[in-house]
């Protein structure tokens, strides 16, 4: 639809809502309305304006990264990496005790059975282990 053809006035869209709904739902168009010979509303399918919000978030975020790359304010990512690494092995916040109710005891025990049956008992004990070290880390 050219862009002559998808400006109406608010009387056709009043007229012909179902038709309107209809031919934007199905070719994704966009219609714009006016009132009084000036431009008041857009009408759109709900992907057309999911994408238009999406391409404008998207244009938001390189708006601030280019900004912040021209003001120098960035770090490599090996060095972001590094620093949360550092950050959560040395920092109290991050670690966590864990408890285990008597049921998460017994769920275990099936996760080992289930790994056991349809893999390996070495690959069950090697989950099991890995649990074990992350509760303890």
């Amino acid at each position: 639809m050219s862009l002559k053809d998808s400006i109406k006035p608010i009387s056709y869209l009043k007229a012909n809502a179902a038709k309107v709904i209809k031919d934007i739902s199905e070719n994704g168009e966009t219609l714009y309305i006016t009132q009084n010979g000036e431009a008041k509303v857009v009408v759109q399918s709900i992907t057309g304006y999911e994408k238009t919000k999406d391409t404008l978030s998207m244009l938001k975020i390189l708006s601030l990264s280019s900004e912040n790359l021209r003001k120098g304010k960035y770090r490599q990512s090996k060095d972001v990496f590094s620093d949360l690494k550092k950050k959560i092995r040395n920092d109290k916040i991050w670690k966590y005790t864990v408890y285990f109710i008597f049921d998460a005891e017994k769920d275990l025990k099936e996760i080992y059975e289930y790994v056991s049956l349809n893999d390996s008992k070495e690959k069950a004990m090697n989950l099991i282990d890995r649990l074990e070290k992350l509760c303890l880390s």
